[in-house]
This record gives C-alpha cells, structure tokens and sequence, in this order.
C-alpha cells in the first residue's frame, strides 16, 4: 500500500489547486482577469472546493466545511426539493428567444437584464439563514442581492447561487476574520466606522466632499456595490466575483478605493447630494473605455496586494476598541469627524468618584493567578473524587477561558453566545457541538426570542471554570465519574408532578457545574490569602499610573473619592499597600468595606452602616453609624443611607453626580446604573487590552502604513504583504478573548453588549483616565499607536 501525502501547499500563500502535475493558481489567473469568454461556474466551485481543502483551518469553520462536503457528494440534490421550482422559473427567462438556447450567460459588456426578482433573492435569503452558518439580516441583504444579479446568470441552477453565497458570507462572517467589511447584527456599525474611516484615510478629499454635502451614511454600502452593478461592464462584475471568491469580501472596499479614485474629480464638483448619485449612475464608458479595462482591473489588484490589507485591519481594531471603549449608538447616523467632541468623560461632570478595589485599583499577575488557581481547582475535585485521581488531567482550553461564556446545565454545553441570543459555537465537554447539532438543540427564532436561561460567568476568577466544567463532563460520559459518586439521583421517570422537583438538581450536568464552581473558588478560601499577606508581589502588579491617577483626583482636580468594595477591611488595606503605597488612604475621603453589592443598591436593602476600628490589631465593628465621617472606614451599609451622606453640606461638593468605576459586569456596572441613584459606571476590564494585540500579531509599522497610502494612488510599485492567517493564542492560562468580542472580527459577545449598554466608558486600567477629560483620541489614538514601531 503505498503512503497517503498531504496536499501540497503553495510556496506563497497563492490559492492553487494542484491536479496530479498540473497546477491551478486562482490568486494570479485572477490578479491578471480572466476573459469575459470564460463560463465561471467552474471556476467559482473549484475555488470553493480548494479553500476547504487548504485553508479550511484558518479560513472556514469545520462544520461548514463538512456541510459543504455533504452537497457536493450529494450535488444538488440537498436542495432541490426547495429550488426545483424557481430554478425552472428562473431558466425560463434566460432562454434566448434568437438561440433557443438556455442557461448561458448573456455576454454582452453592456449592463444585464434584471431577470432576477426580489422573491428570488427573498427565498436564497431565508435558506442562507435556515442553514445557521451565516446571518443575512436586513443590513447584509443589499449585499446579497447585488452578488446574485451577478453570479444567477452565470450559474446552472439556485443551489450553486446558495453554494457561492453560503461560501463567501460564512467566510466574511468568521470570528477570526480580521477584515470584517458587510454588515450584520449588531456589529453593521463596526464595519461602517471601518469602511469610513478607510476612505477618510486613504481619500480625504473625497471623504470631505461626502461630509460636507451632507450624504447620509449608507451611502459608504451603496459605493461598495457599485462595482457589481450596470455602473461596471459585465467583464469587471464578473471580475468582481473572482477577486471576493479568492480574496474575501474586503476586496470589494479595495476595488471601491480605486473607482473612487479614478472618478475622484467629478465627485470633487458636485454640489449636491443628486449630483453625487447621478455620477455613480453614469454609463461605465463616460469614465472607463474598453483598452482602459486591463488597466484598471491591475490598480485594482495592485491596491489590494498593497498594504491595503494592515491598513483596514488596524482601522477595524481602532473601530472596535471605540465602540467597546464608549457606547456609540446615538453617533451611528453621524460621520467620524463629529464622534471625538460627542463622546467624551469628563471628571468636571462629577463630585464624587468611587472604585471597586480587586481588579480595579489593585492589578493581578492574571497569567499567575489563574495558573495557581486552576491547578488547585483540579487537585480539589481529584481530592473528593477517588477515581479522577487516575484520570487525565484537565488541560487549558482558551477558546473555554473567558468570562461571558454560558452554561446550559441541562444539556452540560458550553456556549459561545452573541449579544443577539445566538448560539455560534458549543462544547460538550472538550467536544465541538457541529452546526447542524447547535441549530436542533438552540434553534435560531428561539433563542432570538429570549425564551431559554443560562448561567453566565461574570468574574475573574471564574475564568478557570470552562476547562474545568469540560473535563468533568468527559469524565462523566467517559464513566470514570458516576451518578452514584457526585451524589445525583434521577428522579422516577414521568413523574412530572413530584414533590422533590423544584430543589432536586435540574441534571446531572448541573451537579457538574457546582462541582466545577465550588472547585473555582478553592484556591481563595486557602492559598490566597496566605500569598497576599506574605508574598503580595506574586500576585499584584503593581502600576505606578493608578497612583498617578489617584493623585490628581484628589488633589489636582479637587474631587470626593470612596471607595466601595465587598472585601473585609484586612485584605483591601492589605492589596491595597502593595498596589498603592503604604499612604493610599490620604486619597479616600470614605472607605467602605463588606459593601455586598449584589443587593447594595436594592431599595429593599436596609443594612446599615458600622464604623470599624481599624487602629485595633484585629479589626472590629462598632455600632451602626449614623453619620459617614471623612477619613473612616466603615462596613455593610445601603444605596440609600449613602446618597444621603454624599449629599450632606460637609463634603462642599458643588455636584453630587456620582462616577463609579469596578470590573464585575453585574455588581460593578449594570446594578449601579440602574439603581435609584443612577450611577455612572466606568467598566475597568483587562481583558479588552486582549483586541490590540491583534495588531502585535501583524506586524503594522507606520512606514508601512505610510507606503500604503502613497502607493494606492501614486503608482508606486506595491510592497506585498503576508496575508493574516487568524490569531494563534497561547495555551497558558490567560484570558483568551476581549470579552467584548467573540476574536478580532466576529460579533458582540453577550456580555459585551450589556457593558456597552450601561457603561458610560470602558477602559482595560483606571491608569488610562489621567486626562480631566477623557475623549476617542485620547483613550485610543496614543494607545493604537503603541503598536506602530517607527522604521
């Protein structure tokens, strides 16, 4: 039997296909155009059917690499039972009345009969979407349709249409995509930032003409499609389709760059908004002539094979990072120019400010943390159960590792889900659920509805809790743990109504999970406390900036600061020594401890305040306070009783407007938002720091990104750059995600979203706020360009 090889790769990061001695390179056959004369379909399917066998990995989930599979073994019969009949309306109007002829493309360089009608496109919508790979909302349909008026022509019948779109949109839609260019859910906004500030960058004038004629936004969509309609001849929009095919749908804003350039000087006189449309209606030849098309189609290629790729990668990090970094939804209709004077912190606006204290003002060595906490976590579990003592050890799971991830303890399934509800990825155990698994047991409409519950994780030190709870439950359907052994008893079957149901454990899984939480929190109840007292350096890192920040609170912009926290008053005079200063108590005006802010701003919450004395080698609490006095620590307390105090004369505080800033999303952020009081939250999550080392991962320089600009336009001969190949996370304990977003191109996460909805900023250290007033550029800009390493 002879040896089965590996495909061969290409020596370049080309597409090719290789067939025996012959090989196929689609990355130059389209970089040089391929003729008009030449029927695409096949093409297209063996571009398709050559990314799924190279680049599947990077490029492509693997459930839609096995669904992809399944058609093509299948041919079309998957889907004819739902095509047979459009597919023969459709044929019927692509008959030649001249040739009797039917199925071919028309070939004619002047515009195409619009023989594709809007149910049509509804029904390749509504099937895209029932597929669960992709999602095709109301945003994404422009898109859609302006593809099919392409490729319908070009191909036998709508099940290749749904292999060519499923192909492109399942790509596009990738978490790991670093280029996300088309709009759907919730991050279109994201993508319309990106693509802006794309043309603001690269096209300034341009970019100045829109804005000042007061063009609505979507027009950067309509520009983007321009190049697939009557606009272009039909050898260019077929050219299109090649270059999206090989090169993702970021190509369509490369292609749009070198259109908008080329008609740079009409768009430069118009004077109104119908002057600026009417331009992009005009027949291709007032601006493009025949000879011209090879040449165009080379700026085109040349654009793209630039430093176009870095350049709209860093433009979609900065964007993302804004909008987590403040909430943008009111500036969604408003151009870039307008959002660094509309968003914007200031402290004048405030009289009090106040901080959580773990997390917030005390940094951790997380790496440290969470690699002393999991290997006492699992030894704990090993401890109470005699058979894991054998049994493979857990390992570190990144894509696991993240706070926001959901738990269905009926099911035992770790879920990814985005701020729409939608299931995109799950886990059962250290097992990838595959598409079609997800979409039987989360469908799509019931889980947009709201209508199941998960437990969702929230803390730091819960980061753990995923590859722990996948271990468990592999063990458990491995057999090495048993119900008898975790203490589970079913419940008799079809015994609905049993009067044990309501506090009998809704699964075995959700054992599991307590078993796996109890496990998180094993290392806090021992170790912790003896490292922090003994040895804090192990675990603080200590940031000069919060200091900083602290200092010019106090004392440089005169405001009120407290601090509120549910540690005892030892552990955060402890952490707080060693991240601050044996002083750190000169920048409190109140100090309140044991605070239990998970019912702390409940109306119902009537505890009150006690004084502790602090002076005395163990502290105690005295009686309830009825007064908060500066410079005292105090514990328990209420929302109430503490709006009361802030407001007292005795503080001389012009504005009782309360800043509180904390990590937990729950205790630190929604909870005080929605109060009474109505905070206004800071979210301090490290982990957001996570989405700009994308930009580590590719290498961006500023004389790179300074070339690219000069070479778009100028004619110079383009650099070539690597094509990204997806972030490559390191298998140590860390967080694995921003927690804000699911990679560095997919959709919001669901906790995500719900910081974004109620905190006023974000921000990955309160060291960051050292200006009075904190805007888009001085949050980011300086902080963006970290990563740029001047050559």
């Amino acid at each position: 039997m002879g040896t089965r090889h590996q495909p061969r790769a290409s020596v370049t990061d080309d597409l090719v296909a290789w067939h025996g001695m012959s090989v196929k390179n689609f990355t130059v056959m389209v970089a040089n155009g391929i003729p008009l004369s030449v029927q695409r379909r096949q093409v297209w399917m063996d571009i398709i059917s050559t990314e799924m066998k190279y680049r599947s990995k990077s490029k492509l989930s693997l459930s839609f690499v096995a669904y992809m599979g399944t058609m093509w073994e299948q041919g079309s019969g998957v889907l004819c039972a739902l095509t047979d009949k459009l597919d023969n309306s459709y044929k019927s109007t692509r008959t030649s009345p001249k040739s009797g002829k039917s199925g071919k493309s028309v070939r004619s360089q002047h515009g195409q009969s619009k023989n594709i009608d809007d149910q049509y496109v509804r029904d390749i919508v509504f099937q895209l979407n029932e597929s669960n790979f992709m999602v095709v909302d109301s945003d994404t349909t422009p898109f859609v349709d302006a593809i099919i008026q392409v490729v319908g022509p070009e191909v036998r019948n709508r099940a290749d249409v749904l292999k060519i779109l499923g192909f492109l949109l399942h790509r596009e839609q990738q978490p790991r995509n670093p280029k996300p260019c088309l709009p759907f859910g919730d991050i279109g906004a994201v993508c319309l930032d990106t693509v802006e500030s794309t043309i603001q960058m690269l096209l300034p004038g341009v970019h100045n003409t829109i804005v000042q004629l007061h063009l609505p936004r979507s027009v950067y969509w309509k520009l983007m499609v321009v190049p697939l309609t009557d606009a272009f001849p039909s050898e260019l929009r077929l050219r299109m389709i090649d270059h999206i095919m090989v090169n993702g749908c970021a190509a369509m804003v490369s292609v749009m760059l070198v259109y908008l350039q080329r008609r740079q000087r009409d768009i430069l006189l118009c004077t109104s908004a119908d002057d600026f449309e009417r331009i992009h209606e005009d027949d291709y030849r007032t601006w493009l002539t025949l000879p011209q098309f090879d040449v165009f189609w080379k700026e085109c290629i040349d654009v793209h094979k630039s430093n176009f790729n870095q350049v709209f990668v860093a433009r979609n990090i900065f964007m993302r990072a804004k909008h987590f970094t403040f909430n943008m939804t009111s500036s969604h209709g408003r151009p870039l120019t307008t959002h660094n004077d509309t968003h914007r912190l200031h402290f004048d606006d405030y009289g009090w400010v106040g901080f959580d204290v773990d997390h917030t003002l005390v940094e951790f060595k997380l790496d440290a943390l969470l690699k002393l906490s999991f290997e006492k976590a699992y030894k704990h579990i090993q401890a109470n159960y005699m058979n894991l003592r054998t049994a493979q050890l857990p390992v570190w799971l990144p894509h696991l590792a993240f706070r926001g991830i959901a738990v269905d303890v009926i099911k035992g399934n770790l879920l990814h889900i985005t701020s729409t509800n939608e299931v995109i990825r799950g886990f059962h155990g250290t097992y990838e659920l595959p598409q079609n698994v997800l979409g039987l047991h989360y469908p799509v409409q019931q889980q947009r509805a709201g209508t199941t519950t998960y437990n969702y994780l929230y803390t730091n030190a819960e980061i753990i809790f995923g590859p722990l709870y996948a271990w468990l439950v592999d063990q458990y359907e491995a057999g090495t743990i048993t119900e008898v052994e975790i203490g589970y008893v079913p419940l008799p079957s079809g015994d609905i109504d049993h009067q044990m149901r309501h506090l009998h454990p809704e699964s075995v899984y959700s054992v599991l999970c307590s078993i796996a939480l109890e496990a998180t929190t094993a290392y806090y109840g021992t170790d912790y406390w003896r490292t922090l007292s003994t040895a804090p350096d192990v675990l603080i890192q200590v940031n000069s900036g919060v200091r900083r920040m602290l200092e010019l609170l106090h004392k440089s912009w005169k405001k009120n600061v407290f601090l509120l926290t549910n540690g005892s008053w030892e552990h955060t005079d402890t952490v707080m020594k060693c991240a601050v200063g044996t002083d750190w108590r000169s920048f409190f005006d109140l100090v309140l401890t044991k605070a239990a802010k998970e019912v702390f701003f409940e109306s119902y919450h009537g505890c009150r305040f006690r004084e502790v004395l602090t002076t005395a080698q163990n502290a105690r609490s005295i009686a309830a306070a009825t007064t908060l006095e500066r410079g005292k620590v105090y514990e328990g307390g209420n929302l109430i009783e503490l709006m009361q105090a802030l407001v007292q004369p005795s503080w001389k505080c012009k504005n009782t407007k309360v800043l509180y800033m904390g990590d937990h999303p729950i205790h630190d952020i929604l909870n005080p938002s929605q109060s009474a009081a109505a905070w206004d939250t800071v979210a301090v999550i490290h982990e957001s720091s996570l989405l700009f080392k994308h930009l580590e991962r590719h290498h961006l320089r500023t004389k790179q990104v300074q070339t690219a600009i000069q070479m778009l336009f100028d004619s110079v001969c383009p650099c070539l750059s690597a094509r990204s190949r997806g972030p490559q996370i390191d298998t140590k304990p860390m967080p694995s995600t921003s927690c804000f977003y699911f990679d560095c191109g997919g959709p919001y996460t669901s906790m995500g979203k719900l910081i974004n909805r109620h905190a006023v900023l974000c921000v990955d250290s309160v060291s960051k706020l050292v200006h009075a007033e904190n805007t888009i550029n001085t949050l980011l800009q300086a902080r963006l360009e970290r990563y740029f390493v001047v050559t």
